[in-house]
């Protein structure tokens, strides 16, 4: 037999991680289209660069790297949070009609009412 889950713990650390991504997210929001902020290369902080090469400081910031992985980390933490919610949506669908056909409702396609799941709450605590 599989090991029972303490479902409010699980829930717990749910809220905290995705509390937590939520708010990196919010910082990195902004910075992920900004440039790193690490000190200039010392040839240039005094004037022209001993390079050839004239400065851009567009292509700079579009390419900078730390900057690059900054994106993709928001873009992945972003996808993270949608997938969550939406398996979160999917597992409780499925899980109020697997209760609803328990309790003796026939199962339905969608997801029945929110006062079903009550009524099943109801019902199989004041069983026990």
């Amino acid at each position: 037999m599989p090991a029972r889950t303490d479902a409010r713990s699980t829930l717990g650390d749910l809220v905290l991680h995705a509390r937590t991504l939520a708010l990196h997210l919010e910082v990195a929001e902004a910075a992920q289209w900004t440039p790193c902020p690490r000190p200039e290369a010392p040839e240039r902080q005094h004037g022209r660069s001993r390079s050839a090469r004239p400065s851009d400081p567009t292509a700079e910031v579009a390419l900078d790297e730390a900057r690059l992985a900054l994106r993709r980390v928001v873009r992945d933490g972003e996808a993270t949070l949608a997938e969550a919610v939406a398996r979160l949506a999917g597992s409780t669908r499925r899980l109020e009609v697997a209760l609803n056909a328990w309790y003796g409702g026939a199962p339905t396609a969608t997801a029945p009412e929110t006062r079903d799941v009550v009524a099943v709450a109801t019902a199989v605590a004041s069983r026990v």
